[in-house]
């Protein structure tokens, strides 16, 4: 696995095998108070998948061991100011802490709903902050994140995903995720995307927009079949590369006492995107993972085209 470049400003610490210690304290004024992260085995999620479904073999990728690898895409927070962006679409104030979201009046009193009906795991997921997305229609929907978002794959992953300039596919939509301390429940099992038919070439970044952390984070093992589970030490300024459709990666109950706000999203290099492959189709013969659908395109631009869609004007620090 790469090593993580030292924390810094548009840092972000990995896995603990990066060589990186402990993680610095918090630069951004999003990630709030620095702690340590916790210590001891990664713990188990207190349910897992039900059934294995047919996975693609790993022989059957022919992505780079680059794009295997763990790793950190560092980006300027002025540039990127997702936090700024998300803020009105989560109806919260400019001066609001995202990471303290689960004080939110709308969050209190849900949370106190659905842990007197024992609410499953999947119920509380859907807490009123994805809710409230949703309804907001997303990055699709909201030019000014959409147009963030689009940069951000041609600025920042691509150069990464694609060296040879040819263009990647990229996930349309990307999955905003709350994690709530206090629920005492995970939000997803162990898995591979692999698990749900996923493109055996894709690859996740993940992106924090608070301080993730501990149990309130991601865990992953630091490739496939390792089983050395831990999570992403992160913050906003830098996203996580991973290859999630063969490393097994899940969640734990947030015991930190602060909410962890990120959004991920799969891209596949276009010369190696399959259109068929191991579970690629449905038994009525429709793609699962379709462009068009799923995927979008994003062709290479030229140094010139690049800069002549750069806005002139930025968002202030997310």
């Amino acid at each position: 696995m790469a090593t993580a470049p030292p924390p810094s400003a548009s840092g972000t610490a990995l896995h603990r095998e990066s060589g990186c210690g402990r993680r610095a304290a918090p630069t951004h004024p999003e990630a709030g108070p620095s702690r340590e992260a916790q210590a001891g085995p990664p713990l188990e999620p207190r349910w897992s998948q039900s059934r294995r479904l047919p996975q693609p073999l790993e022989s059957d990728c022919s992505l780079p061991l680059s794009l295997r690898q763990q790793r950190v895409l560092p980006y300027p927070l002025a540039e990127f100011a997702f936090g700024a962006l998300l803020r009105p679409l989560l109806g919260v104030s400019a001066e609001a802490r995202l990471d303290r979201l689960h004080e939110d009046d709308r969050v209190v009193s849900w949370m106190a709903e659905n842990l007197r009906n024992g609410s499953r795991p999947f119920v509380l997921r859907r807490n009123p902050i994805d809710r409230a997305i949703k309804v907001s229609g997303g990055f699709k929907q909201n030019g000014a994140l959409g147009e963030c978002y689009r940069r951000f794959l041609r600025e920042v992953v691509m150069p990464a995903v694609d060296p040879d300039g040819e263009g990647i596919y990229y996930q349309r939509e990307p999955n905003l995720r709350c994690h709530l301390p206090g629920t005492g429940s995970l939000l997803t099992g162990k898995h591979r995307d692999a698990d749900f038919y996923h493109q055996p070439n894709e690859v996740n970044v993940w992106l924090p927009v608070t301080l993730a952390f501990g149990t309130n984070s991601v865990w992953s093992e630091s490739a496939p079949g390792r089983g050395d589970h831990a999570p992403f030490e992160a913050e906003p300024g830098g996203a996580v590369l991973f290859w999630a459709a063969q490393c097994e990666h899940y969640t734990v109950p947030n015991e930190t006492g602060a909410t962890r706000l990120s959004f991920d999203f799969r891209v596949v290099p276009r010369r190696l995107y399959r259109e068929r492959y191991p579970g690629s189709h449905t038994r009525q013969g429709s793609g699962r993972f379709e462009l068009g659908g799923f995927f979008c395109i994003m062709e290479a631009a030229s140094a010139e085209d690049a800069a002549a869609a750069r806005p002139a004007v930025r968002v202030g620090d997310g």
